[in-house]
């Protein structure tokens, strides 16, 4: 009755919980975004970022600084140590800004902090592409539907991108403010005066306040052209006079494309406590009301983290299932008895819908660890179970024992050493929850179920299976009784098998025997195998995380700098044409044309996000489909820059901050040229190394500008100063913000500037008169001078310290083979004294994760060993259980080596997880011969017979971990990639461990004890005679 409580309480646990990709991770970094409008890379760098890096630096805690300048903003990003209070962090950081506050220049907008956690990647990307005019589309969009997909539960905050944004002109003409001698600044602060409402107060009226404004605000475009700006010999001068007024919109610096028409994107955020896989389901359905409701505008998910997490849940899930169903096969086929089956197969179950409760009450949710944590658990959860029932089994056969006896003494002659099995597989999993980082955060949930799920089957295999086994027996017995049958009639595929297992075990036993005799050729046999497979090491790469194929291919074109957004966005709309017709696994599309939010401008640039139909429903893979798709651009299209590479997995985009690229190479310094041309060797230098398809250099050179020299001499002499020579300047071509114009509850900017100013000659705006304190016009030609120059797109830095980054696509071969050829040849390009080139990214990652997880593996071994001392009392018996740790390697190498799988974070924690594993035979083994010992039997007979007794038990849980892993290692669905790697590592290790253990854990107990030699010398002897 207690085993139903615990199943009930696990399924409706399994209702209520959570479903999401990974655990819940906050990552201790934050960033730190100014604006400077207009200012330079190098303005931005020298007069924002330095000042915020210095100030931030300083916070307890920081690991990492890295940032970017381009034209009009700075990002700072700070990482911390894993592990520290982020939100105190943050504080800190707010602090420090504020402190620095004052040494930025006046215009920079107040820095905003941002947190980055796993809720601030977008749940889902919304697409709408429609036949309206781009003002109005996005008027609609934000009216409309924004406030709808708000009110979805689970919703955080969307972020419109695309369309266009209204805007009010002021557009000057030069001519006239020239012929009205007016300057700009007069002209702004007019229009700043004159659109404004104030609160003058309250009067007492009667039994009531009345309070007193005075509205001045406009209220329409006629009220700003009839603004009077100044009175010239009596006459008024209006904003009509002077300037048109026009409802227009914002300069377009970025465009969004939407399966090849213009559109407008939406990101949805979700609340940091929800269900992502919810959320998107009540996004979905609300599209179809906003679908229904407003036919002329169609939207769509584009994409959405939900599918990836429902098809990898779902195939982890289908993992568990298929491999507990062979496992109840494997346990059929030994024991050939269906209600023995049963019995065993009833701790899967209960283990498993009772770590579904604990999931829920601990908070997790139901994501790739925990879930995979069970995949991996179900052929181990019957382990206990089965040496319980087979030495029961065994004493009703060889003793004539009653079930109930058998029952009895069968479960206390091995509760002991099935417990110290299942404590060395949990001690294990210790060393994970002193492990900082993502490896810590990522694998202690899969350690707590895993760990969990065991010790519920330990709990069922000594208290549920001798229970069912004697009432069952008993209940059997009777019924064959009553019917006057002495024993139940065997099936002849039942007696075929029986026969084949009894057979079996006599070949062993003659294998052993020789073995036993020739220990020293064996030994060094075995020696040879295990240095051997390590020789199969450097045919094995490396790589943080296994990619997955999340069927989305990007696509990047990068145009001369300095293109105008327009011709970048008439290249992309023709790619995307051709992609659309020349791909045939293409299901949809969206382009961001012109920069973004973190990269700042850059109007020569546009990158597709190209989503594919799911894995198996096409030939080709993701990382084929750009690669092919790479090479027909770069010919279609010989003066673009094009790069494709399929899209990096989730893993790896969390472990490297967000990069697309799988290999980043840093080259550090000051000065700028050198360091281009740093990068530019380097580039050249990766571009010959095999698997790397194309290098992309961070540091983009060739803006054009001109430089506008003031002579302050001569500015000073005519009543001029810097500030409001560049201030002029700025609102005769940028255009100045002066006030904002207010209609239906939104607000709208009045920019200001002169009219055509982006369609004017250089030596057009050189003619432009600039007005001095006195109301005198000064043409500008006077006081400025100009050079023409060519600046940085962007200017990052890391650890306080310019850098240019080569982010390097990879395809069809792993990171560290990458590293290993390339280590070589960037070591001989010459560099002057204060420039470094090294790997960074993921590798930097990858090194110190494998760091941290080699530390895992030496401190799970110690702990291993430790706890079998503890049983056996015995420094010496759990040594010869630990010889078969090195012998799982054979089977690791080879597994690895045979399916072409790298050596990644998943496999390296599957050669943790065998440390605990492979000794539980072992255990086994030695434990019955330490019995048989302790009753006078001679060594050279306990081993032999012990090795009898033992090799079904043993037999029957490696097959039954191994079969019930090989669904997960096949990785049939889709994600089931990310996991593959640990069950291969588990298959390879545990089935080398298993086979060679059965021959040489005998020998090496024959070799280390006392008299072991001696008395097999002697059995030697004897049977000569």
């Amino acid at each position: 009755m207690v085993s139903l409580i615990v199943i009930i309480l696990g399924a409706v646990a399994l209702m209520k919980l959570p479903v999401d990709m990974m655990p819940d991770v906050t990552f201790p970094a934050v960033t730190v975004i100014a604006e400077y409008s207009d200012a330079s890379p190098e303005e931005v760098e020298e007069l924002v970022t330095r000042p915020i890096e210095e100030g931030v630096g300083a916070v307890p805690g920081v690991k990492e600084l890295r940032s970017s300048s381009s034209e009009g903003r700075s990002v700072v990003r700070v990482s911390f140590e894993w592990g520290i209070d982020i939100d105190a962090a943050a504080n800190d950081v707010r602090d420090r800004i504020d402190r620095i506050i004052n040494a930025l220049p006046d215009d920079v907008d107040r820095p905003t902090l941002r947190k980055f956690d796993a809720a601030s990647a977008p749940v889902a990307v919304l697409g709408c592409a429609a036949d309206l005019d781009p003002v109005m589309l996005r008027q609609f969009i934000e009216d409309q539907i924004e406030p709808r997909l708000e009110r979805v539960d689970g919703v955080g905050s969307l972020n419109i991108l695309g369309g266009r944004k209204r805007e009010i002109h002021v557009n000057l003409y030069p001519e006239k403010i020239k012929a009205m001698r007016l300057s700009t600044k007069a002209i702004l602060d007019v229009l700043n005066r004159q659109n404004l409402t104030l609160p003058a107060g309250t009067i007492d009226s009667g039994n009531y306040e009345v309070l007193l404004r005075t509205p001045g605000q406009y209220k329409s475009l006629d009220e700003i052209r009839e603004t009077i700006v100044a009175v010239r010999d009596g006459a008024t001068i209006r904003i009509k006079d002077i300037a048109e007024v026009v409802d227009a919109w914002e300069k377009e610096t970025t465009a969004v494309h939407i399966n090849g028409r213009n559109g407008i994107r939406l990101m949805v955020f979700k609340q940091s406590d929800r269900n992502t896989v919810s959320v998107v389901d009540g996004i979905e359905k609300e599209l179809k009301r906003i679908n229904e409701d407003f036919p002329q505008v169609q939207m769509q998910i584009m994409h959405s983290s939900a599918d990836f997490i429902k098809n990898s849940i779902d195939s982890v899930g289908s993992s568990a299932w298929q491999g507990g169903l062979l496992a109840v096969l494997v346990i059929l086929f030994f024991l050939r008895n269906w209600t023995a089956t049963l019995v065993i197969a009833t701790s899967i179950p209960f283990s498993i819908f009772a770590t579904f409760a604990l999931i829920y009450f601990t908070g997790y949710t139901l994501n790739i660890m925990t879930l995979g944590g069970l995949a991996l658990g179900v052929g181990m959860l019957v382990d206990n179970s089965i040496v319980v029932l087979e030495n029961i089994s065994r004493l009703r056969d060889e003793e004539k024992l009653d079930v109930v006896t058998a029952s009895e003494k069968g479960t206390m002659e091995v509760i002991i050493p099935i417990l110290a099995s299942t404590l060395t597989t949990l001690v294990i999993f210790l060393p994970m929850f002193f492990v900082e980082g993502m490896v810590g955060i990522m694998f202690s949930e899969l350690a707590i179920v895993i760990c969990f799920s065991l010790l519920c089957s330990y709990v069922t295999a000594v208290t549920v299976v001798p229970m069912m086994t004697a009432r069952i027996g008993a209940l059997a017995e009777k019924r064959l009784a009553a019917k006057g049958i002495t024993g139940e009639k065997e099936h002849p595929l039942s007696r075929w098998i029986g026969n084949f297992i009894d057979e079996l075990t006599m070949a062993y036993q003659i294998f052993l025997r020789f073995c036993m005799f020739h220990w020293v050729s064996v030994t060094l046999v075995v020696a040879l195998a295990v240095v051997g497979c390590f020789g199969l090491w450097q045919f094995i790469g490396t790589e943080i995380m296994p990619e997955t194929d999340e069927s989305q291919v990007n696509v990047r074109i990068e145009l001369d700098v300095g293109t105008r957004v327009g011709i970048t966005s008439e290249i992309a709309q023709d790619v995307e044409r051709y992609i659309i017709e020349n791909v045939p696994e293409y299901l949809k599309m969206q382009s961001n044309i012109g920069g973004s939010v973190w990269r700042g401008s850059a109007a020569h640039s546009a990158s597709m996000s190209v989503y594919l139909v799911k894995p198996h429903l096409r030939t080709r893979s993701s990382e084929q489909v750009a690669l092919d798709l790479q090479n027909k651009l770069r010919d279609r299209y010989p003066g673009a820059k094009i790069r494709c590479n399929a899209s990096v997995s989730f893993f790896s985009r969390m472990m490297g901050g967000g990069s697309d690229s799988r290999l980043e190479i840093d080259i550090r310094g000051y000065d700028m040229e050198t360091g281009d041309e740093l990068a530019r060797q380097a580039a050249e230098v990766m571009e010959t190394v095999n698997g790397v398809t194309d290098v992309r250099i961070s540091r983009e050179t060739g803006t054009p500008e001109e430089l506008f020299k003031i002579d302050r001499v001569k500015a000073s002499t005519l009543g001029l100063d810097v500030n409001t020579i560049a201030n002029f300047l700025e609102t005769s071509v940028a255009g100045v913000s002066s006030t904002n114009y207010r209609e239906g509850g939104d607000e709208y900017k009045i920019l200001v500037k002169m009219k055509d100013s982006d369609q004017r000659q250089l030596h057009e705006i050189h003619d432009l008169l600039v007005t001095n304190e006195l109301g005198e016009a000064i043409n500008l030609r006077n006081v400025t001078s100009t050079k023409s120059h060519k600046g940085a797109v962007r200017i990052d830095r890391k650890e306080q310290e310019r850098v240019v980054t080569l982010y390097c696509n990879i395809a069809g071969v792993d990171i560290g083979t990458v590293i290993k050829e390339a280590q070589p040849k960037l070591d001989r390009i010459m560099r002057p004294a204060g420039f470094s080139i090294t790997p960074s990214g993921n590798w930097d990652d990858q090194v110190e994760t494998f760091q941290e997880l080699l530390a895992m593996f030496a401190l799970a071994v110690v702990l291993v060993y430790m706890v079998m001392a503890c049983q056996y009392e015995s420094l010496l018996d759990p040594l010869v259980v630990m010889f078969s740790v090195p012998l799982a390697a054979i089977g690791v190498l080879a597994i690895l080596f045979m399916t072409n799988t790298t050596l990644n974070m998943q496999s390296a924690i599957g050669c943790i997880m065998l440390a605990g594993i492979v000794v539980n035979n072992a255990i086994i083994l030695v434990d019955q011969i330490k019995e048989l010992r302790a009753v006078g039997v001679g060594i050279y007979d306990a081993i032999f017979e012990s090795a009898r007794r033992r090799l079904r038990p043993i037999l029957m849980t490696t097959l039954t971990t191994v079969v019930g892993l090989v669904p997960m290692a096949l990785a049939l669905g889709e994600g089931g990639e990310s996991m593959a790697p640990l069950a291969r590592a588990l298959i390879g290790g545990l089935s080398s461990s298993t086979l060679v253990t059965l021959i040489v854990i005998p020998i090496v107990y024959m070799v280390l004890h006392r008299g072991g030699l001696r008395e097999l010398k002697a059995v030697k002897a004897a049977l000569k005679k």
